[in-house]
C-alpha cells in the first residue's frame, strides 16, 4: 500500500499596511486552500470580525466571495470568486505577493506574501501560526489614518476626546495579541479546497 502523500505547506506572511505599531502575522497554511479558505484565516489570525466586503488582488486579477444563489450578471465580469482558486494554482503562476483588501470604507489594505512551500508532518494542525506583532485595530475606527488619530487621543488622557474614545473601544493597548486565543480559532478554520465548477 503506498504511503499517503504528505500535505505541501506554505508560510504565509500578513502585513497591514500603513499602519504603527507594525501588524504582522505568520501563518503555515496547506497550500489545498482555496481563497475562500485563505480569507477566514487571515480575519481570524489578524482579530478581524468579518463585518464588511473583501476581495483578492493577484495578478492584475480581482477574487471576491460568491453567494451560490447569485446569478452571474449580479457581478462586475472581471471578478472571480474566491472559490475557484488555491494557494496551489497561485503559487503555480509564479505570485509571490498579493493584496488582500478588507472593507471598502477604511480601507484595509494587506500585503500577503508567500514563502517557502515545506511538506507537513505527521500531526501537524492546520492552519498554524508561526508569528505575530501588533494587535488589530479596532472595526470601524477609519482606517490607517483614523487608527492613528485613536491612538494618539487614547495616549492622551489629557485630549478632548479621550473619554469619550475610551468609552467607545475600552483600554487598547496596541502591542497586546493573545496567540493562544489566535492558534485555537485558526484551528476552528476549515481548510476548504477550490471548487473546479466556478470561474
Amino acid at each position: 500500500m503506498a504511503e499517503k502523500e504528505k500535505p505541501k505547506i506554505a508560510r504565509i506572511r500578513i502585513d497591514l499596511r500603513h499602519v504603527e505599531p507594525c501588524v504582522r502575522r505568520c501563518v503555515d497554511v496547506p497550500i489545498s486552500a482555496s481563497l475562500d479558505s485563505l480569507h477566514w484565516i487571515i480575519q481570524t489570525a489578524m482579530g478581524w470580525d468579518n463585518d464588511h466586503m473583501h476581495e483578492f488582488e493577484i495578478g492584475g486579477r480581482r477574487y471576491e466571495h460568491h453567494e451560490p444563489f447569485f446569478d452571474v450578471g449580479d457581478h462586475d465580469s472581471e471578478v472571480i470568486s474566491s472559490r475557484a482558486i488555491d494557494l496551489a494554482g497561485i503559487i503555480a503562476q509564479g505570485v509571490k505577493k498579493f493584496v488582500y483588501l478588507y472593507d471598502f470604507g477604511d480601507n484595509w489594505t494587506h500585503e500577503i506574501n508567500i514563502g517557502r512551500v515545506r511538506d507537513g508532518k505527521s500531526g501537524e494542525k492546520f492552519p498554524l501560526l508561526i508569528d505575530a506583532s501588533g494587535r488589530c485595530p479596532p472595526e470601524d475606527c477609519g482606517g490607517a489614518w483614523g487608527y492613528a488619530d485613536l491612538l494618539e487621543v487614547l495616549g492622551d488622557p489629557a485630549h478632548k476626546d479621550h473619554e469619550e474614545m475610551l468609552e467607545w473601544c475600552g483600554e487598547f493597548d496596541p502591542q497586546e495579541i493573545d496567540e493562544q486565543g489566535i492558534q485555537a480559532n485558526l484551528w476552528r478554520v476549515p481548510i476548504v479546497p477550490k471548487s473546479d465548477s466556478l470561474g
